[in-house]
């Protein structure tokens, strides 16, 4: 099973396995830990909609899933996605053009590269065929 959320910040898809759902609240706890201790407001139930706003995606028989539409609007999802790794929080999932808009941010460096790269072959392989 996959679980597929609009992310909070940017305009792409996060995804991860159900377990994860299990260490909510302690991520709410330890954020209004921090935003206390920084003297700035926290909403926990605003954040908490935003944590546990996702739907549920099953795989198929041969790995794949079937994206939501709703998701796949507020995400601004095409014809390409890029995938990138984010340790133990899953997975984004972008369109490639969205993750371009982040060029002037440095933390975007090796994911814009990374897309870029395999774009470029894909687009490649596509006009071969």
């Amino acid at each position: 099973m996959l679980c597929l959320a609009k992310h909070a910040e940017w305009k792409c898809l996060v995804g991860f396995g159900l377990s994860r759902v299990d260490d909510f609240e302690a991520q709410l706890d330890a954020e209004q830990t921090r935003a206390d201790g920084a003297g700035k407001p926290f909403n926990r139930d605003s954040r908490a909609m935003q944590l546990y706003n996702f739907q549920q995606v099953p795989f198929d028989g041969s790995g794949r899933f079937t994206m939501p539409e709703a998701l796949a609007g507020l995400a601004a999802v095409g014809d390409q996605l890029f995938f990138q790794g984010i340790g133990r929080t899953g997975i984004l999932i972008w369109n490639p053009d969205e993750l371009y808009k982040h060029a002037d941010d440095p933390a975007f460096e090796a994911a814009i590269a990374t897309c870029r790269s395999l774009q470029e072959a894909e687009l490649a392989k596509a006009k071969k065929s």
